[in-house]
C-alpha cells in the first residue's frame, strides 16, 4: 500500500510540475477530449484569446477558430483524434472579441492515469510575422511590376534607338550617294569646261590664222 501511494503521490506531483509548465509556457497551450470538449486552456491561451480557463473548460474548441473556417479546422482536427499528427498547422483563430489571429501549431496526444485521451494544441501566435510577410511580398510584387515596366521602357527606347541608328545610317548612305553624284557632276563640268575651253582656243587660232591670211 504504501508504494502504490507513493507511485500516486509522484504521480500527482508529476502532473503538478507538467500543469506548471504548460501554465506558464510562453505560448498558447489548450487540450480538447475526442469531442472537442476543451478540459485545458494556460494561461497564455487566456491572454492570446480573451477567455478565462474558467470559460474556456468545457467550450468546444472550434469557438476558438472564425465562423466561416470552423468545417476546415475541424476536419483537421478529426485527423488528430484518429492518429494522424501534422508537424505544423497554420490555424486561423478567433478571439472572444472577435478579432482574427493567426496560429502556428504542434499536436500532441497524451493518456491520463484513466486511461483517457487529451489531444493538444501549442499554439504560437504569428499574425504580425503573416502581416509583415504579407507586406514584402506585397513590396516585392510591386518592385517586381515596377521593373517590368522599367524594363519594357528600356526595351522600347532601345527599339526607337535602334530605328534612329538605322534611319541615320541610311541618311548617311543616301547624303554620300549624292556627295559621289555631286563629285562625278563636278568632273563632268569640269572636263566639259576644259573641253570647251579648248575649242574656244582653237576657234580663236583658226580665225587668228585665217585673218593674217586674209591682210597677207
Amino acid at each position: 500500500i504504501t508504494e502504490r501511494k507513493l507511485a500516486e503521490e509522484r504521480l500527482r506531483a508529476s502532473k503538478r510540475m507538467l500543469e506548471t509548465v504548460f501554465d506558464n509556457a510562453p505560448v498558447m497551450i489548450w487540450g480538447t477530449d475526442d469531442k472537442g470538449t476543451l478540459g485545458y486552456f494556460n494561461k497564455m491561451a487566456s491572454k492570446m484569446m480573451g477567455y478565462t480557463s474558467e470559460e474556456a473548460i468545457g467550450m468546444f474548441n472550434m469557438e476558438l477558430h472564425p465562423p466561416d473556417e470552423r468545417d476546415d479546422v475541424y476536419n483537421k482536427f478529426k485527423v488528430h483524434v484518429e492518429g494522424g499528427l501534422e508537424e505544423r498547422l497554420e490555424l486561423p483563430l478567433y478571439t472572444k472579441s472577435g478579432e482574427r489571429l493567426i496560429g502556428s501549431m504542434a499536436q500532441a496526444t497524451y493518456e491520463d492515469e484513466t486511461g483517457k485521451k487529451w489531444y493538444f494544441g501549442f499554439i504560437e501566435d504569428i499574425t504580425e510575422r503573416k502581416r509583415m510577410e504579407g507586406e514584402l511580398q506585397r513590396a516585392h510584387d510591386e518592385l517586381e511590376v515596377k521593373v517590368l515596366e522599367r524594363t519594357s521602357e528600356l526595351a522600347g527606347a532601345n527599339k526607337e534607338l535602334i530605328s534612329e541608328v538605322g534611319e541615320r545610317k541610311e541618311a548617311e548612305k543616301a547624303l554620300l550617294q549624292k556627295t559621289n553624284e555631286l563629285d562625278s557632276l563636278n568632273k563632268e563640268l569640269h572636263d566639259l569646261t576644259m573641253a570647251m575651253t579648248r575649242v574656244e582656243e582653237n576657234e580663236r587660232k583658226r580665225f587668228a590664222k585665217l585673218l593674217h591670211e586674209g591682210i597677207g
